[in-house]
C-alpha cells in the first residue's frame, strides 16, 4: 500500500486508476478467481482549497464527489470570520470554482461548529451549520449545485443552549436534521431533537425529542447522523449522565413506527465538556474516549477496540469505505482544544486486518481550528483532504 499526496505524485493518480482498470476486468474475465482479487487502493493528501479549514467529503451514489468548507476572510492570525463554500471535484486531481453556501459571514467556534453536509438523490447539496449566539441556518442547491438558495432558519424549537453543529442525512425525498439542545449548566437534562422534510428540504416538519431524557447530551461535544438500508435513523452522540457520563451512545430511530432504541458503546467519566466529535459510516462508528481513538462494527461488535497508540490526544475522526470493502480512518493529534495537531490514519483490509505502512505524507499538519475529510472516490481510491 502507498499513500501519495497529488501535489508530489501526479503518476500515483494514474497508476491507482490503472489498477481499478485491471480489477474490473478480472471480474469480468474470471468472476470466480476475481472474488479473491482485492487491489490495495491508494490513499491521496490534499490541502482544503482557498486555506480553508474545517472540511467534508462526500461521494454520492452517481460516484461524484463534493467538498464543503470554511474559509476566512482574513488568512492569517485567529480571525474567525468568513463564510461556507462548495466545490465538485472535477477528473483526478482538480476542483469546480469556488460557489458561496452561506449569504453572509459569520464567526466559526472550532471543530465542534463545522458545518454539516448531505446530497439527496437529486444531486442537491444540503448544508446545515451553526451561528453563535443565532443558533443554526439550512441552505439547498439548485439539481445543477451551480448556487445555493438564500438560508433558512428551519430550526426555531428547542433552542436552548446551542454550542455545536448539527448533523444532516437523509434518504429518497426525506432530509432531517438533528442537533442537541438544553440547559448549558445542567447538561444532565439536554436532549437530542431532530425535524424532517419529506419534500428535498422545501418544508420541514416539527421538531422531535430524539434521545433518552435519562441520558443528557454533551453540550460541546458533536454529534453524527445517518440512515441505514431499512431507511432507519441512527445517531451517534455523546450523553452527560449526572452531568458525568460522558458515554458514547448510538441510538436508532424506526420511521415506522417512531420508536428508538439506545444503546451505550463506549463509556467515559469526567465532569467537563471534552469537545470531542465521532463519525458514523455503514456499520461503523469512531469515536474519541479519554484521548484516545475506539471503534466498532455496530453490526457485528458487542464491544469497540482501540485504534493505534498515541502519546498526544486523538481527535476528531471521519471514516471512509470503499465499495471493495476497504475502509479508512483519519485523525487529528494534538492537545488542546482547537489545535488540529498532526494528520493520522490507518486504512484496513476487507477482513479487518490492518494495512501496513499507513502514513500521511511528511508534515501533514492539520491547521488551527480544523479537522481531517475523508472519501472513497468512484474508483475505490481514498482521498484525505486537510
Amino acid at each position: 500500500m502507498s499513500v501519495h499526496s497529488n501535489q508530489f505524485h501526479p503518476s500515483a493518480r494514474l497508476y491507482g486508476r490503472l489498477l481499478m482498470v485491471s480489477l474490473l476486468t478480472a471480474l469480468v474475465c474470471n468472476p470466480v478467481s476475481a472474488e479473491i482479487a482485492v487491489v490495495t487502493p491508494e490513499i491521496f493528501f490534499e490541502r482544503v482549497p482557498d486555506q480553508g479549514i474545517q472540511p467534508q467529503l462526500i461521494t454520492d451514489i452517481a460516484g461524484l464527489t463534493h467538498l464543503i468548507y470554511f474559509r476566512r476572510d482574513a488568512k492569517e492570525g485567529r480571525n474567525r470570520q468568513g463564510n461556507l463554500y462548495y466545490r465538485q471535484r472535477l477528473g483526478t486531481q482538480n476542483w469546480s470554482i469556488a460557489i458561496k453556501v452561506s449569504q453572509r459571514g459569520f464567526n466559526h467556534l472550532g471543530p465542534v461548529s463545522k458545518a454539516s453536509g448531505y446530497v439527496d438523490h437529486q444531486g442537491r447539496v444540503h448544508v446545515v451549520w451553526f451561528i453563535p449566539g443565532a443558533g443554526y441556518l439550512y441552505a439547498r442547491s439548485n439539481a445543477e449545485r451551480s448556487k445555493f438558495e438564500p438560508s433558512r432558519e428551519v430550526i426555531t424549537e428547542f433552542t436552548e443552549g446551542l454550542d455545536a453543529e448539527a448533523s444532516i442525512a437523509g434518504t429518497d425525498s426525506r432530509i432531517t436534521i438533528t442537533w442537541h439542545a438544553g440547559d448549558l449548566a445542567n447538561e444532565a437534562a439536554r436532549a437530542v431533537y431532530s425535524l424532517t422534510s419529506l419534500d428535498d428540504g422545501a418544508t420541514f416538519g416539527r421538531a422531535v425529542r430524539m434521545s433518552d431524557s435519562r441520558l443528557g447530551a454533551c453540550a460541546c461535544c458533536t454529534l453524527s447522523t445517518q440512515y441505514d438500508e431499512d431507511e432507519s435513523l441512527q445517531i451517534a452522540y455523546r450523553s452527560a449522565v449526572n452531568n458525568e457520563g460522558r458515554h458514547m451512545q448510538f441510538l436508532t430511530r424506526d420511521e415506522d413506527n417512531a420508536e428508538f432504541t439506545t444503546r451505550t458503546v463506549g463509556e467515559w467519566k469526567i465532569n467537563a465538556c471534552p469537545v470531542s466529535s465521532n463519525h458514523l459510516n455503514g456499520d461503523w462508528l469512531v469515536f474519541e474516549t479519554e484521548g484516545k481513538l475506539f471503534q466498532i462494527n455496530l453490526t457485528d461488535a458487542e464491544v469497540a477496540t482501540r485504534l493505534q497508540d498515541s502519546v498526544s490526544r486523538q481527535k476528531h475522526p471521519v471514516i471512509a469505505m470503499n465499495r471493495l470493502g476497504h475502509r479508512l480512518v483519519a485523525w487529528g493529534e494534538a492537545d488542546g482544544y482547537f489545535a488540529g495537531g498532526s494528520l493520522a490514519g490507518q486504512l484496513y483490509n476487507p477482513d479487518a486486518t490492518i494495512v501496513p505502512l499507513t502514513v500521511p505524507p511528511e508534515g501533514a499538519d492539520i491547521d488551527e481550528f480544523s479537522v481531517v475529510a475523508a472519501t472513497a472516490l468512484a474508483d475505490s481510491n481514498f482521498l484525505v483532504v486537510y
